[in-house]
């Protein structure tokens, strides 16, 4: 990694830690509430780096998340980030061990005829669990149930280490910033998930550049 990279990764943090520090104590958010957060920097920058110890620390930070998604409402981000993050992230870490790639793996990529069912599968969920967590009463059904999805999608991808994961968590990120924006009005204290969630897709924007360049790079080697 260059010099130029490193001094990124380091304003990069600063300034999202201070921007969650500051609107954590200007709402009052909660101590525990933003603590995921902290530890998601470190998470989030090992994982731009595609290395496989993000997912081992970010497997274990997910129960951290769970825990206060439950207390936001958000049924199924909770039950995305326990039941799946949590289990899915460990695996991908051990698997990505046993085809190590320096400290990353090898990629693959999706076939036309996965990427297909793919789509179809992940849009019929979608409105299922949708009408699920409406019937919950659950806060912003839509939104929350379409970050879940694709985070789903997404942390099952890189366990199985297809490059596609990249775009995914992409997606997921995004959308996280828009449930957030939404949520403002309500719940002003909220700006801090949503420092979070922007810091995250820079961070997951790197890792699809890194991500496509390694695999063009393991693809020539072959």
């Amino acid at each position: 990694m260059s010099k130029k990279d490193k001094l990124f990764e380091i304003i990069l943090v600063g300034v999202t830690f201070v921007l969650i520090l500051a609107t954590g104590i200007i709402f009052k958010q909660k101590f525990f509430a933003i603590l995921p957060l902290f530890i998601s920097l470190i998470v989030m920058i090992l994982q731009s780096r595609v290395n496989s110890i993000g997912f081992l620390m970010g497997g274990l930070n997910s129960v951290l998340y769970a825990i206060v998604y439950l207390g936001f409402g958000l049924y199924a981000s909770a039950a995305y980030a326990f039941f799946v993050s949590f289990p899915m992230q460990l695996m991908t870490f051990i698997n990505w061990r046993k085809r190590p790639y320096g400290k990353s793996t090898i990629l693959r990529k999706l076939s036309a005829k996965q990427r297909i069912f793919g789509a179809i599968a992940l849009v019929t969920l979608w409105f299922a669990l949708t009408a699920i967590v409406n019937a919950l009463g659950g806060s912003y059904g839509g939104l929350d149930s379409a970050v879940s999805l694709i985070g789903v999608v997404g942390t099952m991808l890189s366990m199985f280490a297809f490059i596609e994961y990249s775009y995914f968590n992409m997606a997921t990120n995004l959308l996280s910033v828009i449930l957030y924006i939404n949520m403002l009005g309500a719940m002003p204290e909220q700006s801090t998930y949503l420092v979070s969630s922007a810091f995250g897709l820079v961070c997951n924007a790197r890792a699809f550049l890194i991500a496509h360049r390694l695999y063009k790079k393991q693809q020539e080697e072959k």
